[in-house]
């Protein structure tokens, strides 16, 4: 057997390994706080192609990890997936997950005004449609401010086969979609809340909200196949109602945001759920033995799509 590579085929050789991917492998123990430092660096080096494998190594348990990464382009999709070894060698991975970018916008606008935005106060018109299931609530709107007002001793829940929460909807394009909600009322008693629903029809949709637990506010989503609920995101945070709610959709990935400010968002969490959007809403509830009274009030509503 001929072991020898002539001229042109050493010059193959090197062409392959020219284009090929190159892998940076990152050991990581207790080290969250140098992560973003490490990133960073190898985001400004000139290799275009190339993946980085995180590798953590049984550090402390940690329930909730934010990165900020630095060199993404705006308005694109970005696919990741967290991978974890323990001192054991016991491994766990999560599925294929997207995160989108938004926009590089300034103060008057968006730099490249491309797509299409709807950012309005809220407002009862034509385009838009009050669901009432139990028929009690008081859907209005003054100054620009919408009012869900919902009154006490009766359930107005949205879970399995219960289809009780009023709330306000307007029909929506089945496409990529960023939506955004800022509240102005604040959740004080045990299962109060009040969110963002993304609906195909009555008993096939995704809610995000924020709840009251009877001791501080969770961040929660759940969605509905034929009425029938699966939880999927509920994290507990510490300083009360964000204003402000945020979900994102790219493809069949779903991610929810909540912020205190409408600048800095911190994710929630995301999954991935397959539905045909027909319309987007504002929704406000309550449940438990004996359901406390609560009023939503909901300064804006925006709704905005990202390329397909």
């Amino acid at each position: 057997m001929n072991n020898q590579l002539n001229a042109s085929e050493m010059n193959k050789e090197k062409d392959v390994r020219r284009k090929s991917r190159v892998s940076i492998g990152m050991p990581v123990y207790n080290g969250e706080n140098y992560i973003k430092q490490s990133l960073d660096s190898l985001s400004s080096q000139s290799t275009e192609e190339f993946e980085i494998i995180i590798s953590e190594s049984d550090s402390d348990i940690k329930t909730f990890t934010s990165l900020i990464l630095s060199g993404l382009s705006s308005v694109t999709g970005y696919h990741f997936l967290r991978s974890s070894e323990d001192g054991s060698g016991n491994t766990a991975s999560s599925d294929d997950m997207i995160f989108a970018t938004q926009e590089l916008r300034t103060e008057g606008g968006s730099l490249s005004d491309a797509g299409s935005d709807i950012v309005e106060r809220v407002e009862l018109d034509s385009a838009r449609s009050v669901f009432d299931p139990v028929g009690d609530s008081t859907i209005t709107v003054s100054g620009g401010l919408l009012s869900i007002d919902i009154p006490a001793g009766v359930s107005h829940n949205l879970w399995n086969n219960v289809n009780r929460a009023p709330r306000v909807r307007q029909n929506a394009n089945n496409t990529n979609i960023e939506i955004k909600a800022k509240f102005d009322s604040i959740l004080t008693e045990k299962y109060q809340f009040q969110g963002i629903t993304v609906e195909q029809d009555n008993r096939n949709f995704l809610r995000f909200d924020f709840y009251h637990d009877g001791v501080s506010t969770r961040v929660y989503s759940a969605s509905f196949v034929a009425g029938v609920p699966t939880k999927r995101i509920r994290i507990t945070i510490p300083d009360g109602t964000p204003p402000y709610l945020r979900v994102t959709r790219l493809g069949d990935q779903w991610a929810e945001y909540y912020s205190y400010d409408g600048a800095n968002w911190v994710i929630a969490g995301n999954y991935s759920h397959s539905l045909s959007v027909t319309s987007v809403g504002l929704f406000g509830g309550n449940a438990g033995s004996l359901p406390p009274a609560h009023t939503v009030l909901v300064d804006y509503f925006v709704v905005d799509n990202l390329p397909p």
